[in-house]
C-alpha cells in the first residue's frame, strides 16, 4: 500500500467514524427526548407541591397525606409513613426516564398490562397519581407489565426482572415508555409503607413474663453482668445461662408488621411481659391471641429519671461543668426515647408471632440439666 492509498484510507476511516458519532448522537437524543419534553416519562411538575400520593389498583386504594410536614397512611388512620421511601418514591418517578419507547395503540395496552384499574378487569395498571393541597392532579402514571431478561446461561428460567412498562395517565398522546426500574415501591399495601421503627429496649434489668398460671422473672445486678438470676429457683436448681440470655435480644429491635385500627378493641390481652432497664424505664407489653402467625401486641411506657444531678462528695470544681453538660446530654436522649415509646401506646401492633415465642416457655426450660448419678456398678459373675 502506498503513502496516497493509506491517506485515503483513513479519511474513509475519519468520515465513516463522524457518520457513526452522528448517529450515536440522534439516538441519544430521541431517548432524551421520548416520554416529554424534559426527557423524562412525566412532564414537569413541581415536586415540592406534592401533598398527598394516591395508589391503585383493581382491588386497593392507597392514600399517602403530607400533615404537618410529615408523611401519615390515610388507611391506617394517618398512622406515620416512611418519610425516606415515601420521599425516594415521589421522586423517583418524578426523575424517571426511558429507555426505549414503545408504539402501541389503545387497543393493545392490555397486552402491556397498562390499561386503567377497575374492579375486575383484567391485565390493568397499577395508578400513581400525585395531588397538590387542594387535591388537584397534578400527575399520574400507569405502571404496568414488567420486563423480563432472560439469562443466556439459563434459557429455560423466566428471567429477572429488568424494567416495567408505564405510560402517562390522562395526557393527549401519551406515549407507552420501557424503564429500567423495576417499581416494586408502587405497592397499594398499606402496611408496606407504614413507618417501622418501633421499640429499642437495651440495658435491660428484668423480664417479668405472665401468661395464664404461668409466671418467671429474670433479673441481673449490672449492666455488665452476662448471668441472669432467676427469681424463685429452688435448691439444687441452676440457671443456664445459655438458654436465659438470648431472651433480652427479643426486645433489642423487635419490628411489627401492621397495626390495627386505632379504636380496636383490646380485650382478651392476658400474656404480659414486664422489661425494666438500668435507665430507669418500664415498659409493659400485653399480648392478645395470635392470628396465624401474627401476634398483636400493645406498649405501655413509663420512666422514673432523675431530675438533677447529685455532685460527688469530692467533686472538683473544673469537673462540675463536664458532668453537668454530660448529665443534661443523657437527660434529653433518655426523655426523647420516654416520648417515642409513649407514642406507640395509642396503638395495637401486629408482631411477628415467632419473635415472642421464647417468652412463653415455662421457667423450667430455662435451667440447666441435672447431673445424673453415675450407674452402680454391675456385680462380676460369680461374685459374693
Amino acid at each position: 500500500m502506498n503513502r496516497k492509498q493509506l491517506l485515503s484510507l483513513l479519511a474513509l476511516v475519519v468520515i465513516l467514524g463522524g457518520a457513526g458519532l452522528a448517529v450515536y448522537k440522534h439516538t441519544a437524543s430521541s431517548w432524551e427526548s421520548a416520554g416529554s419534553p424534559s426527557g423524562k416519562v412525566l412532564a414537569p411538575f413541581a415536586l415540592n407541591d406534592v401533598a398527598r400520593v394516591v395508589i391503585q389498583n383493581n382491588d386497593t386504594t392507597l392514600t399517602l397525606e403530607k400533615k404537618n410536614d410529615a408523611w401519615v397512611v390515610r388507611e391506617r388512620d394517618d398512622y406515620p409513613a416512611d418519610f425516606a421511601r415515601v420521599g425516594n418514591f415521589i421522586q423517583g418517578l418524578w426523575q424517571l426516564k426511558p429507555v426505549q419507547e414503545e408504539k402501541v395503540g389503545p387497543s393493545q395496552l392490555a397486552r402491556l398490562d397498562l390499561a386503567a384499574p377497575a374492579k375486575g378487569a383484567a391485565n390493568t395498571a397499577t395508578l400513581v397519581e400525585f395531588q397538590n393541597k387542594d387535591s388537584q392532579r397534578m400527575s399520574a402514571l400507569l405502571v404496568g407489565k414488567k420486563f423480563l431478561k432472560k439469562s443466556p446461561d439459563f434459557p429455560s428460567d423466566e428471567g429477572v426482572v429488568s424494567g416495567r412498562y408505564v405510560m402517562p395517565s390522562g395526557t393527549a398522546a401519551a406515549k407507552v415508555s420501557l424503564v429500567s426500574e423495576r417499581l416494586e415501591e408502587a405497592d397499594p399495601n398499606p402496611a408496606a409503607w407504614l413507618d417501622k421503627s418501633f421499640l429499642r429496649i437495651g440495658r435491660i434489668q428484668s423480664i417479668a413474663v405472665t401468661s395464664g398460671t404461668m409466671q418467671w422473672k429474670l433479673t441481673r445486678a449490672a449492666d455488665t453482668a452476662a448471668d441472669w438470676q432467676l427469681d424463685g429457683i429452688q435448691p439444687g436448681d441452676k440457671l443456664d445461662p445459655a438458654k436465659a440470655s438470648p431472651l433480652a435480644g427479643i426486645f433489642a429491635a423487635p419490628t411489627f408488621t401492621d397495626v390495627q385500627p386505632a379504636a380496636a378493641k383490646r380485650d382478651g390481652f392476658d400474656a404480659t411481659a414486664t422489661v425494666t432497664t438500668f435507665d430507669g424505664f418500664t415498659y409493659t407489653l400485653r399480648f392478645g391471641k395470635a392470628d396465624g402467625d401474627k401476634l398483636p401486641m400493645t406498649v405501655t411506657a413509663a420512666a422514673d429519671l432523675p431530675k438533677e444531678r447529685t455532685p460527688g462528695k469530692d467533686e472538683k470544681p473544673e469537673d462540675k461543668k463536664r458532668l453537668d453538660d454530660a448529665f443534661a446530654a443523657t437527660s434529653k436522649q433518655l426523655a426523647e426515647t420516654l416520648a417515642k415509646a409513649k407514642a406507640l401506646e395509642a396503638r395495637v401492633y401486629l408482631v411477628p408471632k415467632a419473635t415472642f415465642d421464647p417468652l412463653w416457655k415455662p421457667a423450667s426450660e430455662f435451667l440447666a440439666a441435672k447431673e445424673q448419678p453415675a450407674p452402680t456398678p454391675a456385680p462380676a459373675p460369680g461374685g459374693k
